[in-house]
Formats: C-alpha cells, structure tokens, sequence
C-alpha cells in the first residue's frame, strides 16, 4: 500500500514563513527527512536564527552537519554551566567570518580563547 505525502505539493514559501518562528534545531530535527522536497527546502532556507544556548549535543550535531553558515542570520553562543566548551567545538566546526548574513550574534560567558577568535573577524 503506497503512503500519500503532501507535504511535497505544499508551497516553499509556505515552509519559510513556517520557519520564522522555530529555531534552527527545531526546524531540522521535526522536518528533515521526511522527503526530498523538504530536505531541498532545508537545505536552501536562508534565514536560520541558531540558539546554542541550551541544546542537547545530538542537536548541536546536526546543526553542524546540515546547515551552511550563510544560512545564519542569528547566532546564539554560550560557554555556561550546561554547555561548557560549546564555543570552543562551534568554532572548531566553522569560523565566524563565514556567517555572512548574520544580523545578530549573543556570546554568553564565552571563554576567552573563543572570544580572540570571534572578535577580530566580525
């Protein structure tokens, strides 16, 4: 018995103006893999707000693995007691001059070593 899916006849800007309102994390981990047409409309979405802030790490992984910095327009870092180090692996994974479109970035408690290499290339 085929299953119907219709999510792929449902328009890409209906998804964009769904995705205002959720975090990159959300995004990814409710919507990614239901079928291709998602998966492309994931993929070319260009306005990823990012809250690193409280995350589990399995999101944090698939943040690092599906989307592309120029993706970003809001960044949120954070080096406190729930994600000590969590600037130190984002940085590991991207460097912050290719976040071409962000419009907001927040650092919360970020250990100096992220710090002198965030701030000399924003």
């Amino acid at each position: 018995m085929k299953r119907c899916n219709f999510f792929d006849q449902l328009p890409v800007e209906l998804f964009h103006i769904l995705f205002e309102y959720f975090w990159a994390h959300e995004i990814l981990f409710t919507f990614f893999g239901i079928n291709n047409h998602t998966n492309f409309i994931l993929v070319s979405y260009p306005a990823y707000r990012l809250n690193l802030k409280l995350i589990r790490k399995s999101y944090f992984d698939i943040i690092c693995r599906h989307i592309r910095p120029e993706q970003v327009i809001s960044l949120v870092l954070s080096d406190k007691n729930d994600t000590p180090g969590q600037s130190k692996l984002f940085l590991f994974h991207f460097q912050i001059k290719q976040f071409t479109h962000l419009r907001s970035l927040t650092l919360i408690d970020i250990e100096c070593e992220s710090l002198y290499s965030i701030l000399p290339n924003l």
